[in-house]
């Protein structure tokens, strides 16, 4: 229903250089974003409203979707698809600090310098 939309959206990131495994993964996320939005009864991008939004991002668990999410609302009203930037009702979300699980000696040794 929203191919046209998805197809211009991943084409601007081809030409903007990303990836192919970062138009894979926004690719991918963006389907279910659309089936989410599809199934809320929502036929045309420009009826979206805040709710549907809302709730679309709410069934990810990988945060990682967030941001290609909000990405991908910057584009609908970047292109006048939407009157109103939802991409701002997403949430920020921040990778923990990934702490390994066994250090190397040199590492031990710089935390007893300190």
């Amino acid at each position: 229903m929203f191919a046209d939309t998805l197809t211009g959206y991943l084409q601007e990131g081809i030409d903007n250089g990303n990836k192919p495994a970062t138009i894979c993964s926004k690719e991918r996320t963006c389907i279910s974003f659309l089936c989410f939005v599809e199934n809320a009864g929502c036929s045309d991008l420009s009826q979206l409203n805040t709710g549907i939004v809302s709730k679309a991002l709410l069934t990810f668990s990988n945060k990682d979707a967030y941001a290609r999410i909000r990405q991908f609302l910057n584009y609908l009203v970047e292109k006048g698809i939407t009157e109103m930037d939802f991409s701002r009702i997403d949430p920020h979300y921040k990778r923990g600090m990934v702490l390994p699980t066994t250090y190397t000696p040199d590492e031990i040794l710089k935390c007893q310098i300190f």
